[in-house]
């Protein structure tokens, strides 16, 4: 960009022409006493010409708008602040994920069968022999595992029996079943029973009692004796029979959640499934149970029933919205899931065959498994977060900066909004890195975050300070990074275990972020701000043909200050040849803005007025035509000298005047 001279414009020439004009307009008058062609059109004049330049207020909150890295507070106070909002976040599923659960299965078989009681009558005469009693109901045979049998003799004679052997026999193949009862001393009118042990018995419905024996003999009655015969407690291994309503199978077993280092004591699931399949040869209708007796679902214990006929079946169990307690087990109280499961059937409707070769197989898994919240003891793991930059965007700033800048309080944050009801605590790495490659780290020390005391709490959020107090910060802002490079890792419970009281829910996160505040308080001493501009001044590069500054005697800036501001200012241009790198002369304006003073809090108290004249003339005044550029110097200190910390507020007001004062020797053509 091209910088055009103080003269450029030439608005002081105006007057002189003015002048001219009228000289010129006024040969009317004069023109019988003149010859005007006759006289020379040179013309040399000198008058001194002074003209304000530039004046105006400059006020901190009207020079620059607040953005996301500058940032004007509620008093006015003004900060730098960089921001990362998000450089860690952590959910549910990144501290406690089910895997699905390894499948199991079982097979059994579905016998031994229950078989009804069954009681049969009939009426035999006083002889020995075989008489056919009633048919038992609900079975025609039976291979019995265990049982028993009644057989209840009345006496219906007059006399004492005191001797009467009876055997049982099945009609079917005339076996015998069990062993001969042998009945002593029934009374006339009364009655006697006795027992036998079925086990292993084959038994059909339809029976005959024998007569082996009996004393006294006595007129034959064909009613003599009415005998009762009745089957109680009866587990047959196979069959035919019409079954009762019964359990066929029940167990109970235990889900383990393998977690290394969780300790899960409860558990809502948003969702999952419970798969089955089941294969059973037995035709019947039978019903399956699966219950999870430390489970609740809608208000009940969660359980499921499922029907089978036959074949193989399969079905699922939804999860959702049921909650687990896994502390039941007083030998592991945590992550186990206890279940049990029976296997039932109605009556069946007519008779059916059955063996022990009746099985049941069933196959089932927990699988998909989607926490909603979770209790327990969740480890001490360490969570990493990844490196990462913050680019300050000050590179062109800081390359023109030399000096000692020294801020008074700047800050790291670790910025965070904690849904878990979790110790954690944060281990930052932070490294300052400048525009040379030099690196100062933070060094800050672990620090914990807060986390709510109970899953209706809302999320724990705070800031987290690395201070000039607890880190290197001071070292590392002053050594003027253009990025900082962090990197980081949070650890769950630092002091180990402490109890199941951990928890988390779905809807919570762990987010993690960080900010690099500066505010704008600090001390300067000698801080130099200096940079290389074009020389509009240079005879070469002037489009101004009929003008230089060696019509100039001499030039005076008239510079005055009303500053607001805690900071001096002191301004040095060199005189630069840039081709053959000499510096030709020098202009010290000296201290052209001093500090306003400060209060014990480093805010200004009030303003302060500065005067200052500055005279280029002669040798300065012909190098500033020939050089092709300024190396302007500007030299900035605190208040007292860089001895005291200031503070920049938004309502800081810098009012400034200059004005040029010069004796213009100027020729030109008049007739031209």
């Amino acid at each position: 960009m091209k910088r055009r001279s103080l003269f450029s414009g030439r608005p002081w020439i105006l007057p002189v022409w003015v002048i001219l004009l009228v000289v010129v307009s006024s040969q009317g008058c004069i023109r019988d006493k003149y010859d005007f062609d006759k006289l020379s059109t040179r013309v040399h004049i000198s008058p001194e010409v002074v003209l304000p330049v530039v004046y105006g207020t400059m006020k901190v909150e009207n020079m620059v708008e607040p953005n996301d890295t500058l940032v004007f507070d509620a008093d006015g106070g003004v900060r730098l602040v960089f921001r990362e909002d998000s450089i860690f976040i952590q959910d549910i599923a990144d501290v406690v994920e089910l895997e699905d659960l390894d499948p199991d299965s079982t097979i059994f078989s579905l016998g031994p069968f229950l078989i009804s009681d069954a009681t049969a009558s009939m009426d035999i005469a006083n002889a020995t022999g075989s008489y056919d009693l009633d048919p038992l109901p609900d079975f025609h045979w039976v291979r019995i595992r265990e049982g028993h049998l009644e057989v209840t003799v009345q006496n219906n004679l007059s006399v004492v029996v005191t001797s009467l052997t009876l055997r049982l026999r099945n009609r079917s193949d005339n076996t015998v079943v069990g062993h001969d009862l042998i009945f002593t001393d029934i009374p006339a009118g009364g009655t006697a029973t006795l027992g036998m042990d079925l086990t292993g018995e084959r038994v059909t419905h339809e029976l005959s009692v024998e007569v082996v024996s009996i004393s006294p003999a006595v007129a034959l009655q064909s009613d003599a004796f009415t005998v009762t015969v009745h089957t109680y407690d009866v587990v047959a291994d196979e069959g035919n029979a019409i079954l009762p309503e019964q359990f066929l199978y029940t167990d109970t077993g235990i889900y383990k959640v393998e977690e290394d280092t969780l300790q899960i004591t409860r558990l809502t699931i948003s969702d999952g499934v419970f798969d089955m399949s089941v294969f059973t040869n037995f035709s019947e209708d039978v019903e399956l149970e699966v219950v999870f007796p430390a489970a609740r679902k809608d208000g009940d214990t969660l359980r499921y029933h499922y029907a089978v006929t036959g074949g193989t079946m399969e079905d699922s169990l939804f999860l959702g919205g049921a909650s687990f307690d896994l502390s039941t087990d007083p030998t592991q109280p945590f992550n186990a899931i206890p279940y049990r499961y029976a296997v039932t059937m109605k009556k069946s409707g007519g008779y059916v065959d059955f063996s022990d070769g009746d099985i049941f197989h069933f196959h089932y898994q927990l699988r998909k498994l989607r926490l909603e919240y979770a209790e327990g003891y969740f480890g001490d793991e360490e969570f990493s977060f990844d490196s990462d930059t913050i680019e300050t965007g000050l590179d062109d700033l800081f390359s023109h900066i030399r000096g000692t800048l020294s801020l008074t309080d700047p800050q790291v944050r670790i910025t965070y909004s904690n849904g878990f009801g979790i110790p954690v605590e944060i281990y930052t790495d932070v490294t300052g890195v400048d525009g040379d490659g030099r690196e100062q780290a933070l060094n800050a020390p672990p620090m914990r975050m807060a986390y709510p005391a109970t899953r209706d709490d809302p999320p724990a959020e705070g800031a987290l300070a690395y201070t000039r107090d607890n880190s290197d910060i001071v070292e590392m802002i002053e050594l003027r990074p253009l990025t900082f490079i962090y990197s980081g890792s949070a650890r769950m419970n630092p002091d180990g275990f402490q109890g199941w009281d951990n928890f988390i829910a779905a809807s919570a996160s762990l987010v993690v972020g960080l900010e690099v505040e500066v505010p704008l308080e600090f001390r300067m001493q000698d801080l130099i701000l200096q940079d290389t501009l074009a020389n509009s001044f240079e005879a070469e590069g002037n489009d101004t043909a009929d003008f230089s500054l060696k019509d100039l005697d001499y030039l005076i800036l008239h510079l005055g200050a009303d500053n607001g501001f805690p900071l001096d200012l002191s301004i040095r241009m060199y005189l630069y040849d840039s081709l053959t790198h000499v510096v030709k002369d020098s202009i010290l304006f000296g201290k052209i803005v001093e500090a306003a003073p400060v209060d014990d809090h480093g805010r200004v108290t009030e303003t302060v007025q500065t005067q200052q004249h500055v005279k280029i003339e002669g040798s300065q005044l012909a190098a500033l035509e020939e050089v092709n550029a300024l190396i302007l110097s500007v030299t900035f200190n605190t208040s007292d000298g860089g001895s005291k910390s200031v503070k920049i507020y938004t309502d800081y007001t810098l009012g400034f005047r200059m004005g040029v004062a010069t004796t213009l020797d100027y020729d030109f053509d008049a007739g031209e």
